[in-house]
């Protein structure tokens, strides 16, 4: 799959698409994670917070789409990857490694 990487708030269309972009990152969060762990009602808060960083892959056949995101947190001299997932229909194709090495390049 060939996928655009890039952090929430460099995405084209402003902030219209960017919310249409965090609905379905949401989405993604209640799939992969049981509700104990997940973030779901609190990720637009999260990713918004100082010191993180929201990264989306968009399939580049459908810009409209999310394929996967990642939650960075910087602290100090440390950064933690908070959260990565990758939609069921987009796994296995390289999404979470394009989320990861882009995620180097925030650092």
């Amino acid at each position: 799959m060939d996928v655009r990487v890039c952090a929430l708030d460099e995405v084209e269309g402003g902030v219209e698409q960017g919310a249409l972009l965090l609905g379905q990152v949401v989405a993604i969060e209640r799939a992969s994670f049981p509700a104990y762990e997940s973030l779901a009602d609190h990720l637009r808060a999260e990713a918004r917070a100082r010191g993180r960083t929201l990264l989306v892959a968009r399939p580049r056949a459908d810009l409209a789409a999310v394929a996967g995101y990642l939650l960075l947190e910087r602290r100090a001299v440390v950064v933690h990857v908070t959260k990565l997932a990758v939609a069921e229909q987009s796994r296995r194709r390289g999404v979470g490694r394009a989320l990861l090495l882009l995620s180097l390049i925030h650092i």
